[in-house]
């Protein structure tokens, strides 16, 4: 598929507005849509949510610009992450009551 590697659709994604993106998208998949669906491009990309229309565009910016040079993860670092942040919430929680506890024998 040379649409999406295409240089005028990355130069589209990035600077293009949503409904220049929309109409190019519409341009680029009509032959894929018109052998799979017998539907035109143009008609598919604009029924489509604005969220595929995101990923689309978040797609084209990290996996084909970019070639995924991105944040990557492993599911342990997300597991990891959200046990610092459950920790953190423990720790300002029980910072918040201490607090509390002792701004009340002040007064």
């Amino acid at each position: 598929m040379d649409f999406a590697t295409s240089d005028d659709w990355i130069d589209m994604v990035e600077t293009g507005t949503r409904q220049e993106i929309i109409d190019t998208l519409g341009e680029g998949i009509d032959p894929l849509t018109g052998k799979l669906m017998n539907a035109y491009g143009a008609d598919v990309a604009v029924s489509m949510p604005i969220e595929m229309i995101d990923w689309f565009k978040d797609t084209t910016t990290l996996w084909i610009k970019n070639k995924g040079a991105g944040h990557t993860t492993t599911e342990g670092a997300v597991k990891q992450a959200t046990q610092v942040y459950k920790l953190r919430r423990e720790i300002t929680e029980l910072r918040d009551y201490y607090n509390k506890q002792v701004s009340s024998y002040a007064n």
